[in-house]
């Protein structure tokens, strides 16, 4: 056998093995990421006695000024206090648009991205401002953006989670015990930094809101406000993106979802992260994320 073909058939039998490798190492430092997103929010927690807000939106739907998701909050608690200082909360109109704390919203934050995806790039970009993306979203009340801000999951204890509107929950609030219930959980950036998707800043889904209507990397589609070619985001099953697009905030949900086989890393209440797989009976997903629904949650 010629040389050459000798070695390109070891490289053949050792490329599967190293990405394997590769892609193991990416898990774990994703893993060990969700880990410091769940020391964040317990500090934040030791520190307020309580939770950080899921959304805040002002007027109590989703108008008027807003200061965006969970890990605008917990900043400091990641060690990124320099880029919390440089956030003015007191602007009018929206935290984030229009030029509003460019500083900040264009920061760095690598601890919040998985390094599996990268797909949809660090930052949300439009022709003026960029926004840092999250790979690790909030689990919310309810299956989509209409049942928190109608808070008909917030005063229905089979669908109350950690996270809502205006609220979130204290440790003590979570009688289903914190072993059982979900704080955040993985989810994608989108195919390209025009997304909406994973956008740390956002007050809807699926900038920060996760819902636990379908079970992990379903193939049922998530709902976005648009779809490409107009820039929330991308439509494509083939990259895990299914996606309708609904004008109505009401409708718009998003599942978790995430780069690797099998499924999706997901940060519990007392501060464990579990790979929860694609196949996890979906009672038991939808009871991970209840407070104090008094499901009985069986092996996850």
């Amino acid at each position: 056998m010629p040389p050459a073909l000798i070695i390109a058939v070891l490289i053949a039998l050792l490329l599967p093995a190293v990405q394997q490798a590769r892609e193991a190492a990416r898990r774990s430092q994703c893993k060990n990421s969700l880990k410091q997103v769940g020391l964040g929010l317990h500090n934040y927690h030791d520190t307020h006695g309580i939770l950080p807000p899921g959304t805040v939106w002002t007027s109590g739907a989703n108008t008027g000024p807003r200061t965006g998701g969970y890990a605008i909050h917990i900043l400091p608690y990641l060690d990124q206090a320099p880029i919390y200082n440089l956030i003015n909360f007191n602007v009018s109109g929206t935290l984030w648009f229009s030029g509003n704390n460019s500083a900040a919203t264009a920061a760095s934050v690598p601890m919040l991205l998985c390094p599996s995806d990268g797909m949809g790039g660090t930052h949300a970009v439009d022709a003026t401002q960029r926004w840092f993306k999250s790979n690790y979203l909030g689990v919310f009340s309810g299956f989509n953006t209409g049942d928190i801000t109608s808070a008909t999951a917030d005063s229905d204890s089979t669908k109350l989670a950690v996270f809502g509107m205006n609220r979130a929950a204290r440790i003590r609030d979570i009688t289903d015990g914190t072993s059982n219930t979900a704080l955040a959980a993985e989810y994608l950036t989108g195919a390209t930094s025009d997304e909406y998707r994973g956008f740390a800043w956002s007050d809807q889904s699926p900038g920060t809101q996760l819902f636990f209507a379908q079970t992990p990397n379903t193939t049922v589609p998530d709902v976005c406000y648009d779809v490409s070619p107009a820039s929330w985001c991308t439509n494509d099953a083939n990259l895990n993106l299914p996606t309708t697009a609904n004008t109505s905030s009401a409708a718009q949900t998003a599942a978790a979802r995430s780069r690797h086989t099998g499924g999706v890393h997901v940060l519990l209440a007392d501060g464990a992260v579990r790979f929860v797989s694609n196949n996890v009976n979906l009672a038991n997903w939808r009871a991970l994320a209840t407070i104090r629904g008094g499901e009985v949650v069986s092996d996850f």
